[in-house]
C-alpha cells in the first residue's frame, strides 16, 4: 500500500523511491523496534536499547503467557503479531487487566483456536 501511495502521480522513478522508502519506513518502524528490542532478554545482545525495553519485554512476555488462556488477550496479540493492529494496542486497559491481574491458573484450558471473539469485544 505505501508504495501504490508513493508512486501514485509521480513520474520520476528515483523520487518515486525514496518517497517508497520514507513511506515504508513509518510503516515498519513500531514493528521492528518491537522486534528488535526483544532481543535485549539475551544477556550478549549488543547495541543500543531502544527507550521503555527494560518495562516493555517483561510486559509482553506475560502477554504471552496470557494469550493461550485468554481469548481478547490471544486475539490482541495475534492482530499485532499479524501486523492488523498496532502494538499499543497491548496497552489498552482491557488487554493490560486480563494480563495483569487474571493469572491462569495450570489446570485452565487454552483458548480455542476455532472460537473468535470479534473486534469489537477488545
Amino acid at each position: 500500500m505505501a508504495l501504490a501511495e508513493s508512486l501514485a502521480g509521480r513520474s520520476s522513478l528515483p523520487w518515486a523511491t525514496r518517497a517508497h522508502a520514507r513511506a515504508a519506513d513509518r510503516v515498519v518502524e513500531t514493528p521492528w523496534r518491537v522486534a528488535t528490542g526483544a532481543d535485549f532478554i539475551y544477556p550478549r545482545t549488543g547495541g543500543r536499547k531502544p527507550p521503555g525495553t527494560d518495562r516493555l519485554n517483561p510486559y509482553l512476555e506475560r502477554v504471552m503467557r496470557a494469550a493461550p488462556y485468554d481469548e481478547r488477550v490471544n486475539l490482541a496479540l495475534t492482530r499485532v503479531q499479524l501486523l492488523l493492529a498496532r502494538p499499543e494496542t497491548l496497552l489498552a486497559p482491557t488487554v493490560v487487566a486480563r494480563t495483569l491481574f487474571r493469572t491462569p491458573s495450570r489446570r485452565a484450558a487454552p483458548v480455542e483456536a476455532k472460537r473468535r471473539v470479534p473486534d469489537s469485544a477488545l
